[in-house]
C-alpha cells in the first residue's frame, strides 16, 4: 500500500491510500479542522481524478457538504475501489472492488461520526450495492444519505443541491433495478 499525505496552503490536511499499482485507492481524506473527532464518510461509487492533492467535483461537493454540517474532516471511500473517470471502466476488469477496500470501509465506518452513502445506481454491477450494505448493516451502524432514487439507490451528490440535509437510509430498503 501506498499511503500519501499532503497538507495545502489553507492547512487542509489530506491523506490517500492507494495500492501499490495505483489503479485502486481505498481512502480519500480531508481535514480541516486541528481536532478530528467529527468526520463525515461518504461512499461513493468510485474514485475518479481527485488526489492527496487535488479535488475532483465530487470530492469538493461532499466537502462542502461536510462543512455545511459541521464536520472537521471528511473521508471519501467508494464501492468500488478501482479509480476511472467513468462508471463504464468498472465492468473492464475482474475487480473493480479491489482486494481490501471492504477492510478499510469497515475500518473508516467504525470510526466515522456519520456515514453518508452516495454511489448512485451503477452500483448495482456486481451486486456491489446490495452487498456493501449487507456488511455495513452487521456493524449496527446510523447510514444515511442525501436522496433516494426512486428505486431505491442512494443518490450521487454531484448534481444535487447544495443546502440538503442527510437523511435516513435503511440497509433493508429492498433495492429494484435501473432508475
Amino acid at each position: 500500500m501506498i499511503t500519501r499525505t499532503h497538507t495545502s496552503d489553507d492547512g487542509t490536511v489530506s491523506h490517500a491510500v492507494y495500492t501499490d499499482c495505483e489503479r485502486y485507492r481505498y481512502v480519500l481524506t480531508r481535514q480541516w479542522e486541528e481536532s478530528s473527532c467529527n468526520r463525515a464518510v461518504f461512499i461513493g461509487l468510485n474514485p475518479s481524478t481527485a488526489t492527496e492533492y487535488q479535488n475532483d467535483p465530487t470530492v469538493a461537493r461532499c466537502i462542502n457538504y461536510a462543512k455545511a454540517w459541521g464536520h472537521d474532516s471528511m473521508t471519501m471511500l467508494n464501492a468500488f475501489a478501482f479509480r476511472s473517470t467513468d462508471p463504464k471502466g468498472l465492468k473492464t476488469i475482474d475487480d473493480p472492488v479491489g482486494p481490501a477496500n471492504d477492510r478499510y470501509i469497515l475500518k473508516q465506518c467504525r470510526e466515522a461520526s456519520q456515514i453518508i452513502l452516495c454511489w448512485g445506481t451503477h452500483a448495482e454491477h456486481l451486486n456491489r450495492g446490495l452487498n456493501l450494505l449487507a456488511k455495513l448493516n452487521k456493524l449496527d451502524l446510523e447510514l444515511s444519505c442525501l436522496k433516494i432514487t426512486k428505486h431505491g439507490h442512494p443518490s450521487h451528490p454531484l448534481y444535487l443541491k447544495k443546502s440538503l440535509l442527510p437523511l435516513p437510509y435503511a440497509p433493508e430498503r429492498t433495492l429494484s433495478s435501473s432508475d
